[in-house]
C-alpha cells in the first residue's frame, strides 16, 4: 500500500481555465503529483476546440501576459501547436485522447477523466441556486441538471445520472464542490441528500469563500453540522476533500495569484495507481486532504484513531480531534441579517456540534473513543504559514476523514 497525491478539481482553456491542458498536466507531474483530473464545466475534453489568441479576449490576454502561448510552443514545438487566423486568430486546444500519452506514465502519473456538472434548482441562472458537482470516469459527459423545486432534488438528479453510467461496471465518483461559493449549499441541504457521500471542505480558490463571512459559517463548520445531522438520523458518513480548483497557472489579470495550482490536494491510500483503485479508495474514505502537512499513517480502529505525522524540521504540529457526541442539541436557529431577515444559510448550532474533544502536539497523535461520539475527525495544523494562502494567516494543514466508534 502507498500514498498517492492528486488534485481532483482543475480547469484549462477547454472551459474557464487559463493554460493548455498538456502544459498544466506537465506542471503537476513535475511537482511530483501522482494523479490529476481535469474537471471542465459540463464537458469532457473531446472534440474540436479553438480559443482566441486576441489580447482583447480573456484567453488571448492570459496567453500574452503570462507568455503562455510562447511557453507552449517552446515546450511542445511548432509541429504540435496548431494556430489559424494570424496573431489575432485562434489556437487549437488538444483533446485528452491526443495529449495524454505525452504525460501519462503507467505506475507513475495517472490522468482521470472528470467533469464539473452545473446543477441548478428554482430560478435558473441564480448562482445562489447553483451547485457544482464533480463527477469522474463516466463514459460520456453528464449534462447539466435542473430541478424547479429543491436543492436536494437537483443534487439527486446529478448523482442519479452518475449512478446510471456506473452500471457499465466502471468505478465512478461524485462529490459536491465548494458549498460556500455563492453560498450555494447549506449543511441541511447536504445532510438530506443521502446519496451524497463526499464534499470539498477546503477549496483553495479564494473566491470560493472557504472561511465564510459574518453570516455564513466556514466550510469546516458546515461539514461538522452536516455530519452531525446525517449521522444522528442514521445516515452515512460524509467524506471531505481538499482541492485547488485552479483556473490560472501564472499571475492572472483577474485572479491574481488566487487561482494558482499546488495549494491543496488529497493523498489516497491504495495498492495501485489506476483509475479504479484511486476512485475506489476515495469512495471508501481512504484518503486525507492537505494544504501542506504530510501524514505517514492513519489507523482507524474500533476503539481509537492513531496518526503518524511526517514532520518537517523545526516545525510544530497541533492536532485537534473534533466531533459531536450523541445527545448534542441539533435543533439549530436561523441566521438573521442586519435587518432581521432570515438568511438562507446553515443554521446556528450548539458549540457541542463539532467541538474539540482532544488536542495534542505529539507527532503520533491518538484519540480513544468514549463510545458516545457520532463521529470524530482530526485536523493537523502546522505553525508554518501557507505560501499562497486562501485567507490571510492561513497555516498549512491536513484533514483526516471522520470515523465512527465501533465501525
Amino acid at each position: 500500500m502507498a500514498w498517492y497525491r492528486g488534485n481532483l478539481h482543475m480547469h484549462s482553456y477547454w472551459t474557464d481555465g487559463h493554460d493548455f491542458p498538456e502544459m498544466i498536466a506537465t506542471w503537476f507531474k513535475n511537482e511530483k503529483y501522482d494523479f490529476i483530473a481535469f474537471t471542465e464545466h459540463d464537458l469532457h475534453q473531446v472534440g474540436d476546440k479553438w480559443v482566441s489568441r486576441d489580447p482583447a479576449r480573456g484567453s488571448g490576454r492570459s496567453m500574452q501576459e503570462g507568455g503562455l502561448l510562447a511557453k507552449y510552443v517552446e515546450r511542445f514545438g511548432t509541429d504540435w501547436v496548431e494556430t489559424r487566423g494570424g496573431d489575432h486568430g485562434e489556437v487549437r486546444v488538444k483533446a485528452l485522447a491526443e495529449y495524454r500519452h505525452l504525460v501519462e506514465e503507467e505506475g507513475q502519473f495517472l490522468m482521470i477523466t472528470g467533469e464539473e456538472v452545473m446543477t441548478t434548482w428554482g430560478e435558473p441562472h441564480d448562482w445562489s441556486r447553483t451547485h457544482w458537482i464533480n463527477v469522474f470516469n463516466t463514459p460520456d459527459a453528464v449534462a447539466p441538471q435542473h430541478d424547479p423545486h429543491s436543492s436536494q432534488r437537483a443534487m439527486n438528479k446529478t448523482l442519479d445520472a452518475v449512478r446510471s453510467s456506473a452500471a457499465s461496471g466502471e468505478q465512478t465518483l461524485a462529490y459536491l464542490n465548494h458549498p460556500n461559493c455563492s453560498w450555494n449549499a447549506t449543511a441541511e441541504d447536504i445532510a438530506a441528500v443521502r446519496g451524497l457521500r463526499h464534499m470539498e471542505i477546503y477549496t483553495a480558490l479564494n473566491m470560493c469563500e472557504t472561511y465564510g463571512d459574518e453570516v455564513h459559517c466556514p466550510v469546516e463548520r458546515l461539514w461538522d453540522v452536516a455530519l452531525s445531522l446525517r449521522l444522528a438520523a442514521g445516515g452515512d458518513l460524509i467524506y471531505g476533500l481538499a482541492t485547488d480548483d485552479c483556473h490560472a497557472y501564472a499571475h492572472h489579470f483577474e485572479f491574481g495569484d488566487t487561482a494558482l495550482p499546488g495549494r491543496a490536494w488529497i493523498c489516497v491510500r491504495t495498492d495501485e495507481l489506476t483509475t479504479r483503485k484511486i476512485l475506489g479508495a476515495v469512495e471508501r474514505g481512504e484518503f486525507y486532504g492537505s494544504s501542506g502537512v504530510t501524514l505517514d499513517e492513519i489507523q482507524l480502529g474500533n476503539a481509537s484513531i492513531t496518526l503518524s505525522i511526517n514532520p518537517d524540521e523545526g516545525v510544530q504540529y497541533t492536532t485537534q480531534f473534533i466531533g459531536t457526541r450523541k445527545g448534542a442539541d441539533l435543533s439549530g436557529e436561523p441566521v438573521l441579517d442586519a435587518t432581521g431577515k432570515e438568511v438562507r444559510t446553515t443554521r446556528k448550532y450548539s458549540d457541542r456540534v463539532g467541538q474539540v474533544l482532544h488536542e495534542t502536539t505529539t507527532l503520533a497523535p491518538s484519540y480513544s473513543f468514549a463510545g458516545d461520539e457520532l463521529y470524530v475527525r482530526a485536523v493537523i495544523t502546522s505553525d508554518v504559514p501557507h505560501p499562497n494562502p486562501t485567507a490571510p494567516g492561513d497555516l498549512q494543514k491536513a484533514w483526516t476523514q471522520p470515523a465512527v466508534p465501533g465501525v
